[in-house]
């Protein structure tokens, strides 16, 4: 926040889009974690129903793809909101942070 020299509307949008996208995490999780548990039921039976475990794979699938989606909207978001000098600024913090963890 400060090494980016962060406006206070700019923290306020942070906030708000980091809560969002949490929130909305959680509730993907919690029922990535459902659907995954029928997966694996469905896996554990013999023989297998494979159009039923085909159904419940794509269930488990889009929840992944959904959670993919939030991540990457709330990239985008947060760039967004940066300026210029703060993208590289970011950029060079990051360079930095890799050196440190490849010594």
């Amino acid at each position: 926040r400060n090494k980016l020299n962060l406006s206070e509307q700019q923290q306020d949008m942070l906030k708000t889009e980091l809560k969002n996208a949490q929130a909305t995490i959680f509730d993907l999780k919690w029922q990535l974690n459902e659907e995954s548990k029928n997966l694996r039921e469905i896996l554990q039976a013999t023989p297998i129903d494979e159009d039923q475990m085909l159904a419940q794979s794509d269930k488990v699938m889009q929840l992944e793809q959904k959670i993919k989606r939030v991540h990457l909207t709330l990239l985008a978001r947060l760039k967004n909101m940066l300026s210029e000098q703060q993208i590289q600024r970011l950029r060079e913090l990051r360079r930095k942070a890799r050196v440190k963890q490849a010594r």
